[in-house]
């Protein structure tokens, strides 16, 4: 893993970094990123509102907070409250 932070202009970056099989940048999305904001299950399953969720009959672009709060995972039917928010930039 290579690892670049420039002090004083808040910039983080972290290359070759694994997360969900993907290798994503952290930090701002730059050329060649894209951002991803990702709720995930403490089981693995992540929810994208971007994409939805077919297996709970959620359509693409509901945001999570709009989620009905008796939605659960659609893996290990976990309740919405033990999903945990993630934000990074996957190489496109």
């Amino acid at each position: 893993m290579q690892t670049k932070i420039k002090k004083g202009a808040c910039e983080v970056e972290l290359a070759q970094t694994l997360c969900f099989g993907r290798e994503v940048k952290i930090g701002m999305a730059k050329e060649g990123y894209r951002k991803v904001h990702v709720y995930q299950c403490p089981c693995g399953y992540g929810y994208e509102p971007e994409k939805g969720c077919k297996e709970a009959g959620v359509e693409p672009g509901v945001p999570f907070e709009a989620l009905p709060d008796q939605l659960t995972c659609p893996r290990c039917q976990r309740a919405k409250i033990h999903f945990r928010e993630k934000r990074f930039s996957v190489k496109v």
